[in-house]
């Protein structure tokens, strides 16, 4: 045996542990695996089937011996022989590229023969020794092969690892939770060490978990006696989850093997105890106007606790109480409980309803990776916000229909308008105005909270009939109503609505205070009645009758709208005198009305006047005879008689020249001794008298007869004295 491959100390007899092999030529038998772990690696030959053992499949430097069981089976049942035992140990490599051939079985180098060609049955004790090149180089490979045919071929082959030098904890993840429970894991060395091995204990993130001791050793003699580590929970108030961290292993030593071993990390597991994090919204302000400036708010989100992830907070809008802007969301980032340079605005949705500020509460979800892991869901307080109504009491407007009735009991509906809607529900209620309408037994109209309408529901009207004349106008009134609102109500704008007439255009009478008045300054008070009232004012304008009456600066009569008379307001007529004697004379005060009404319709009232006297105040007139010329010859002179009335007569005056017995020898008339003088006149220029002298046989002297000439005075009114 050369000295790279080990030592035989001696064979002992013992049945062979066989193990399945089966190995082709030129098929590598060396896996990764046995090379990292150790262990059979077995490989089929034909239809030949040999079962061998190898134990242990690790050897420690100090106890470095293989166990080798050969089995009793054979093809056919016949006992087979094993020829030879090799030992190859590790040199430069892993021996990737070891191949068996078929005509030697054995490796040309590396190997030594440990074993003789010989036949072995049964059990067979092989004990190896590692020399100092096995240990460094950690393995070797055992390899047995039989004769066959002249050919010895491997059967079997073994990866033998010898132990490096490691510190090895126990197996398993040790499991602790933050509310402070403990878990252990134990520590040793893997081979042993030539000086003692100090491994310092620590953990590697203290926010979950704290390890005892900080530190362990290893002597020389108790390198494979386990010592226990202790690790307990820590409490991080933070939703992460279960934690797998690392408790760290960091051996030193005086053996280099040891010392220069990079540290061991074993893996411990906490679990999470904290539930996900609550989210609380927070508003500033938590009022806002329900429009314009001042309608938004800004919105911040607080964890309860931080998350191992970030959260993200989805502000939701409230219809009809606020919207929210295009970014909606507000980032958490993970070991968080806020975020101040993250918020979403909302804003306030504005309506036209007169209703209380409104009151609700902003709403968001929440969401993150450690939730969604864990199958849980994030819960989120919301924010209490006010919405500040701006919209005034509703006012109501009223319309009927139709919108024009006869006033003898027309009816009309009355429907009922809101400007805006209310939160409260607005009652209308119809009022009768005497004269003008009657309200039906239902006077109320209720429009519902939210509704300015209510379709179905209706007032019912009906006219009441007059006995004033409108006109084709007719009457315009307005249907008025109460508007009542538990939030408040606005002004009521009524219903206009036209109630037809049905009454004919009023007439106008005139009476006088005195029918007969006296001509010199007879004064007589006119009064004016309409037929019936009139929707509007009446003036009646008394107009003067030449010759008869005159009429005062006054001259007009108003009788106002609705009323038939004018008690207070009256015309003062006055008698127009005159110098003719007549008798007393008759006639009419007359007048013309306007009203508006019937200048509307085009129409016009018709007026019956008063019979008003004016009593005569002229004596019959006088007649003043005169002569042209005055003094004529006795001797046949003629002189030209005309007449003059003292005053006007009515009826024509015939004055007639007489020759009474006075005038005997002094004239005589001529055959036209008539003078007419027609009525309203006082002379007629163009009708005269003759007179001519009668001589006589007397001396008068210079101053001659003197004589007067009569007549006689005719009036079919009546006549007076004769001035001759």
């Amino acid at each position: 045996m050369s000295a790279g491959t080990g030592r035989l100390v001696r064979t002992a007899g013992g049945g062979i542990l066989a193990c399945l092999l089966v190995l082709a030529a030129g098929i590598l038998f060396l896996s990764p695996e046995a090379r990292a772990h150790g262990g059979t690696h077995a490989k089929k030959l034909g239809t030949y089937a040999y079962t061998y053992s190898v134990s242990p499949t690790t050897l420690q430097a100090t106890t470095a011996r293989k166990d080798l069981t050969m089995g009793s089976n054979r093809p056919g049942g016949a006992s087979w022989w094993t020829r030879a035992v090799h030992v190859c140990t590790r040199t430069s490599s892993w021996l990737d590229s070891l191949t068996i051939t078929s005509s030697t079985g054995i490796p040309a180098s590396g190997c030594s023969q440990v074993l003789a060609s010989d036949t072995y049955r049964g059990n067979r004790d092989l004990q190896v020794w590692p020399n100092a090149n096995m240990v460094t180089n950690r393995g070797f490979v055992v390899l047995v092969s039989w004769l066959s045919g002249g050919s010895r071929v491997v059967i079997h082959a073994d990866w033998v690892h010898m132990l490096p030098a490691a510190v090895v904890p126990s197996s398993g993840t040790p499991s602790v939770t933050e509310a402070g429970s403990e878990a252990t894991f134990t520590v040793a060395l893997q081979a042993p060490p030539t000086a003692a091995v100090t491994v310092a204990v620590s953990s590697r993130d203290t926010g979950e978990g704290t390890v005892s001791p900080s530190s362990m050793t290893f002597a020389t003699t108790t390198w494979n006696t386990a010592q226990t580590v202790t690790v307990t929970g820590a409490q991080d108030n933070v939703d992460d989850g279960d934690v797998t961290w690392q408790v760290r292993l960091d051996p030193s030593s005086g053996d280099s093997n040891y010392n220069g071993l990079t540290n061991v990390d074993v893996d411990v597991t906490t679990t999470d105890d904290d539930g996900p994090p609550g989210v609380t919204l927070a508003l500033a302000p938590a009022s806002v106007a329900e429009s314009g400036s001042g309608n938004a708010a800004t919105v911040t989100a607080t964890l309860s606790r931080p998350s191992a992830a970030a959260t993200t907070v989805t502000v939701t809008a409230v219809s009809g109480l606020y919207t929210v802007g295009a970014d909606n969301t507000i980032a958490i980032v993970a070991g968080s409980t806020t975020n101040v340079s993250d918020t979403v605005i909302v804003t306030a949705v504005d309506n036209d309803t007169d209703a209380p500020d409104r009151g609700g509460t902003v709403t968001a979800t929440a969401a993150n990776a450690r939730a969604a892991t864990d199958g849980t869901t994030i819960s989120v307080t919301g924010a209490a916000l006010t919405v500040r109504d701006d919209d005034p009491a509703p006012a109501v407007t009223l319309s009927a229909n139709p919108s024009s009735v006869s006033e003898n009991g027309g009816i009309a509906t009355v429907t009922a308008v809101l400007s805006r809607p209310s939160s409260e529900p607005s009652t209308v209620t119809a009022t009768a105005v005497a004269g003008s309408w009657t309200v039906g037994s239902d006077a109320t109209i209720t429009i519902a909270a939210g509704a300015t309408t209510a379709a179905s529901d209706t007032v019912l009207v009906t006219a009441v009939d007059d006995d004033v004349h409108q006109g084709s106008a007719g009457r315009s009134v307005t249907v008025t109503a109460a508007l009542t609102n538990g939030q408040g109500a606005g002004a009521v704008t009524g219903a206009a609505l036209t109630l037809t007439d049905d009454e004919t255009l009023p007439s106008v009478a005139l009476a006088l205070s005195s029918n007969s008045i006296a001509e010199n300054g007879g004064i007589a008070t006119v009064t004016a009645a309409l037929s019936g009232p009139s929707a509007a004012a009446t003036t009646v304008t008394v107009t003067a009758v030449s010759g008869l009456y005159t009429v005062g600066a006054d001259a007009a009569i108003v009788i106002a709208a609705g009323a038939t008379t004018a008690a207070s307001d009256t015309v003062l007529v006055t008698a127009a005198d005159n110098d003719t004697d007549a008798p007393d004379r008759g006639g009419t005060v007359t007048a013309t009305a306007a009203n508006d009404r019937a200048a509307a319709d085009g129409t016009t009232m018709s007026v019956t006047g008063a019979a008003l006297t004016v009593r005569d105040d002229d004596a019959a007139p006088d007649a003043v005879l005169s002569l042209n010329p005055s003094s004529v010859s006795e001797n046949g002179g003629l002189s030209t008689v005309s007449a003059t009335l003292s005053h006007p007569s009515s009826e024509p005056s015939t004055v007639t020249v007489t020759a009474g017995s006075g005038a005997a020898g002094l004239y005589t008339v001529g055959s036209d001794a008539t003078i007419v003088i027609a009525a309203g006149s006082t002379t007629a220029a163009s009708d005269t008298a003759s007179i001519a002298a009668v001589d006589d046989a007397v001396h008068q002297g210079s101053a001659g007869r003197s004589a007067t000439v009569t007549a006689t005075l005719a009036n079919g009114q009546g006549a007076g004295a004769v001035t001759g």
